[in-house]
C-alpha cells in the first residue's frame, strides 16, 4: 500500500472518531503535506478549533505510522494512537493556549531552541526560517518548543513572525543560544566509553587536558539533535583548549559528532569515505547532518572544511 492510500484510510478512521465526540462541531480534522528538514515531504494530520482559521497547531506526522503498518500493526491500532495524540488535553483547553509561544515574544523567548542543519540540502526549507550560519555549509535554525499533554512539538520560527513581533535577529539569536546551552549543554565522552555505555561529561565540567590520542563523541545532554550543542558558540574553542591543539570533526548525524585530534594524524580522505558510507548505509534521511569532514584550527580558531 502506498503512503497516499494509507493517509486516506487513516483520515477516514480519525473522522469516524471525531463524529463520536460530543464537541464534534468545535473541531475539524485537517491534513496537509509539509516540507520537513533534509528535503523530506510528509503528510500530517491535525485538529483545528472552530474559529481558529489560521496559525500553528500541534500535528501528527504519518510516515512513522505508515512504516509501522508495513511491519504488521493494524489500521485501527494506529488510528487509536494517533487520535490519542491529537486529543490529549485538546477538549479541555483551547488550542490557542497551547501555542501562545508563537504569538507573544516575551513568552516565546523562553521556548526557543536551535537545531543544526545542512544548508545545501535545506535551501527550500530555509527560505522563510530564522537561522544563523555556524560553520561551513551548516546553520542553526531557531525552533519554538511547545509542550502539551506530555507531547513536545518543535516548530521553526518564521521570518514573517519575527517582523510581526518587531524583534531583531540578534535578540532571537542570543535568547535561543542561552536556552540551547541550558537545555542542551555540550557533552563529551571517549568513543571507547560510549561503547561501554559510560555517561558523558559536560564540556564545561571537564578539568585538566583531554587525551590527544583518543577519539571523542560530542553531543548534547538531550541526545536528540545533540550535534547542535557542538556548533553553539565557544564550544569548538573549549574543546580545542582541552585537547591542547587542533582537531577534525566527523558530522556523523544531527545527534552527535566525532572528534579526532590532529595529533593522531588521521587520513582525511579515509575519514570522508567513512562519513559517506555512514550517510548512505546507516544514517536515516532525517538524521543526515553533512557530507564533509570539518577541521578546527586552534591557532586561528577557525572551523573549516578539512
Amino acid at each position: 500500500m502506498e503512503i497516499n492510500r494509507f493517509t486516506e484510510l487513516i483520515r477516514a478512521e480519525l473522522q469516524d472518531r471525531l463524529k463520536n465526540e460530543k464537541e464534534e462541531n468545535s473541531f475539524r480534522l485537517e491534513q496537509e503535506t509539509v516540507l520537513r528538514p533534509n528535503g523530506i515531504v510528509e503528510p500530517v494530520v491535525m485538529l483545528r478549533e472552530t474559529g481558529d482559521e489560521e496559525g500553528p497547531m500541534p500535528s501528527v506526522r504519518l510516515r512513522e505510522y505508515y512504516e509501522r503498518y508495513g511491519r504488521g500493526e493494524t489500521m485501527r491500532e494506529l488510528a487509536d494512537e494517533i487520535w490519542g495524540r491529537l486529543t490529549v488535553n485538546l477538549f479541555r483547553m483551547p488550542i490557542r493556549k497551547a501555542v501562545q509561544a508563537m504569538e507573544d515574544y516575551e513568552h516565546c523567548r523562553r521556548h526557543t531552541i536551535f537545531r543544526i542543519m545542512d544548508v545545501e540540502r535545506n535551501r527550500e526549507y530555509l527560505k522563510d526560517k530564522v537561522h544563523f550560519p555556524c560553520g561551513p555549509g551548516l546553520t542553526l535554525v531557531c525552533n519554538i518548543r511547545v509542550t502539551m499533554g506530555g507531547e513536545e512539538w518543535r516548530t521553526p520560527f518564521a521570518r514573517h513572525t519575527l517582523e510581526q513581533m518587531q524583534v531583531t535577529e540578534e535578540t532571537v539569536y542570543m535568547d535561543t543560544l542561552l536556552n540551547t546551552r541550558q537545555w542542551m549543554p555540550a557533552t563529551i565522552v571517549p568513543l571507547a566509553q560510549v561503547l561501554e555505555e559510560e555517561q558523558p561529561l559536560l564540556v564545561h565540567d571537564v578539568t585538566g587536558k583531554l587525551d590527544d590520542e583518543e577519539v571523542y563523541v560530542v553531543g548534547g545532554k538531550e541526545r536528540r539533535f545533540g550535534a547542535t550543542a557542538f556548533f553553539c558558540r565557544d564550544v569548538p574553542e573549549q574543546i580545542g583548549r582541552l585537547l591542547g591543539g587542533s582537531y577534525y570533526i566527523i558530522p556523523s548525524s544531527v545527534h552527535e559528532v566525532l572528534i579526532i585530534p590532529a595529533a593522531m594524524e588521521p587520513d582525511v580522505d579515509r575519514l570522508n569515505e567513512v562519513l559517506r558510507e555512514a550517510n548512505r548505509e546507516v544514517v536515516g534521511p532525517e538524521e543526515y547532518l553533512a557530507g564533509q569532514v570539518l577541521f578546527y584550527d586552534q591557532e586561528t580558531e577557525e572551523l573549516r572544511i578539512a
